[in-house]
């Protein structure tokens, strides 16, 4: 049990690959994906209390507000809690980096990392049943309890880890926010609209460039801010550049620190927010 608070790092996620294949029965919206882990992170602090109360008090940086019980770090604790039947006493903190309606998982990762931390205390769940019944909270969940480099199918639950890649691990990172979120469930909506047809899952061969994501259309036209901001990152001659998730961040992959810092100090001369960051490969579950 712990004795006094510890501070964990939420990382980030980019979309490599993003393809719609298809709706499930539930309306949800079938994806094939390549996920990595990048070095941007939100802070969570967590203190288990010794009290056999199921209670939980969350607290966060003045850049972050939400209802309680809309955050999802209290999501995940009632969930965990309700699963396990376990009564949890915590105070979590959290401080925030990763922009909400970025499209790279900030409150996934936040979820995630708290339940990790919770399983790996109070072991109330296998390792597998954490990862498969997680999306349940939210459907990057279950790929930010094992992170890493992953191809990621169906509404989220089904992970592939991938092996290390070698041309990713020598590029270099910025990513771009254009100060401006686009609702998730707008982009889906707005994609059905426009596309008759589903594209074609990964091939088992596939390889992880060019970067791709079927959203990228629909997101700049609700948000036209995204499609300005991409091709900013473009003209700083970026080796691969995209959007993640259903938007709004935008990033470009370099060969070299220099070019990577270059793009950095050109896109906040434009007004964006902007993060040098780094690919991570290895998975982070235990």
């Amino acid at each position: 049990m712990m004795k006094k608070p510890n501070k964990y790092f939420a990382y980030a996620k980019l979309n490599l690959q993003l393809r719609v294949i298809g709706l499930a029965r539930d309306g949800f919206h079938l994806l094939d994906m390549v996920n990595v882990l990048i070095s941007l992170h939100d802070d969570v602090t967590i203190d288990i209390r010794p009290e056999r109360r199921n209670e939980i008090f969350l607290s966060s940086s003045r850049n972050f507000f939400t209802h309680p019980q809309k955050n999802l770090l209290y999501k995940a604790w009632d969930w965990y809690t309700k699963k396990t039947g376990i009564p949890i006493s915590a105070k979590v903190h959290l401080y925030k980096r990763i922009p909400i309606g970025s499209g790279m998982g900030g409150g996934s990762s936040d979820a995630a990392t708290l339940l990790r931390i919770l399983n790996n205390l109070f072991q109330g769940m296998t390792e597998k049943e954490l990862i498969q019944e997680s999306v349940e909270i939210g459907s990057d969940v279950p790929y930010f309890l094992i992170g890493g480099l992953c191809r990621v199918t169906g509404k989220g639950e089904n992970i592939q880890t991938l092996p290390e890649n070698e041309e990713l691990s020598h590029l270099h990172g910025v990513v771009c926010f254009p100060r401006k979120n686009v609702s998730t469930t707008k982009v889906y909506a707005l994609y059905d609209e426009n596309n008759k047809s589903f594209s074609q899952g990964l091939s088992d061969d596939f390889a992880l460039f060019p970067t791709y994501n079927d959203l990228t259309p629909s997101a700049s036209e609700i948000q036209p801010s995204i499609s300005q901001c991409l091709s900013f990152v473009n003209s700083t001659k970026p080796a691969y550049y995209g959007m993640s998730g259903s938007g709004s961040a935008c990033f470009g992959l370099y060969t070299c620190t220099k070019s990577s810092k270059n793009a950095m100090d050109f896109l906040l001369r434009k007004g964006y927010r902007v993060w040098l960051v780094e690919t991570n490969q290895k998975r982070n579950y235990p």
